[in-house]
C-alpha cells in the first residue's frame, strides 16, 4: 500500500529560481499547497509579488512564503537568497533551479554576449547556487531538483546556447549528485517537453500565430495529444523533492507527453482508438 504521506513537503523549505511566471510559478503555487515553506526568486518583484500573492490564497499560513527579487548570476544575490531563506525559515531542503530564458539565436549568428548570457543564467548560476546552499542542505540532507530540457535529444535548430547551457545543466546534475553523495544530498532534473507558459510569447514578440503553430505541433506529436502545463512539470519537481524520491539521484525526468520516446525524428507510432482495443 503506497505512502501518501512521503509526498508531503510539509516541514520543508525550499528555493525556486524563476519563480515569477511559468513552470517556477507553478511549482511555487504545488510547494505551498504541499505544506513547503517557500523563497521566491526572479528578476522581476512585481510579478514575483503576484505569484506570492496566489501562493497565500492557496494556504492558510501566509508565513510560507518569502520573497526575494534578484538577479542569480550575481554572488551577491546568490548569498543573499540562501542567508536570508535560512535566517527566515531556519533550514534548507530543497534548492530548484528553474531560472532561465529562451532565445532564438542560430549557431552563424551567435554573439559572445549571447551566449554568455545563457550560460551566466542557466548553468554557472546553479551551480554556484548549489554551491552556496551545500552546507544548509548537508544539516538536512536535503535535495536539488534542476530544470532542463528534452531539446538536449533533439538539437532544436536556432536554439544553440540554450541547448548548449542545458546540455551543461545535464552534467552538471549527475557530476554533482556524485560528490554531494556523501552528504546525503539528491540532485536530479526535469527535463520539459513543450510546455505552455509565456517563454514562447516572449520569444515570439506577443504573435499569437506562431505561438499557436508552436503548441499544435507539440499536439501532434505527443501520444497524449495536448501541449505540456507548468503543472505537469511541477508534480514531478515536487515529487523528485519529497521523501517519496528518497533513493532517487543523478537521474533526468522527461515529461514530454511520449514525444521524445515515439515520435523522435518525425516518425509518429499509429495510435489505437478504444473502439479498436
Amino acid at each position: 500500500m503506497a505512502n501518501f504521506e512521503n509526498l508531503s513537503l510539509s516541514g520543508k523549505v525550499a528555493i525556486i529560481t524563476g519563480s515569477s511566471s511559468g513552470i517556477g510559478k507553478a511549482i511555487a503555487i504545488l510547494f505551498v499547497k504541499r505544506g513547503a515553506k517557500v523563497t521566491l526568486n526572479a528578476r522581476t518583484e512585481v510579478k514575483l509579488q503576484a505569484v506570492a500573492d496566489e501562493c497565500k490564497k492557496a494556504v492558510a499560513d501566509n508565513n510560507q512564503i518569502l520573497v526575494i527579487p534578484g538577479d542569480v548570476t550575481t554572488e551577491a544575490c546568490r548569498q543573499h537568497l540562501v542567508e536570508e531563506t535560512v535566517k527566515q525559515f531556519g533550514q534548507l531542503d530543497i534548492l530548484v533551479n528553474n531560472a532561465g530564458q529562451l532565445a532564438h539565436e542560430p549557431l552563424r549568428d551567435l554573439t559572445e554576449t549571447g551566449l554568455d548570457t545563457m550560460m551566466d543564467l542557466m548553468f554557472k548560476a546553479p551551480i554556484f547556487l548549489s554551491r552556496a546552499a551545500l552546507p544548509y542542505l548537508k544539516k538536512t540532507k536535503g535535495c536539488i531538483v534542476n530544470t532542463s530540457t528534452t531539446i538536449t535529444t533533439e538539437n532544436l535548430p536556432g536554439f544553440f546556447s540554450y541547448t548548449v547551457a542545458k546540455h551543461a545543466i545535464d552534467k552538471f546534475t549527475e557530476y554533482a549528485a556524485l560528490e554531494f553523495r556523501s552528504a546525503g544530498i539528491r540532485v536530479n532534473s526535469v527535463k520539459p517537453g513543450l510546455t505552455d507558459t509565456n517563454l514562447f510569447s516572449d520569444l515570439f514578440k506577443g504573435d499569437n500565430k506562431k505561438v499557436n503553430e508552436f503548441i499544435n505541433y507539440q499536439k501532434e506529436h505527443s501520444m497524449l495529444s495536448r501541449c505540456g502545463k507548468p503543472e505537469d512539470m511541477a508534480e514531478m519537481t515536487a515529487f523528485l523533492s519529497s521523501n517519496a524520491a528518497d533513493y532517487i539521484t543523478a537521474q533526468h525526468f522527461v515529461v514530454d507527453g511520449g514525444r521524445a520516446k515515439y515520435f523522435h525524428h518525425g516518425i509518429k507510432a499509429p495510435v489505437a482508438s478504444l473502439d479498436d482495443m
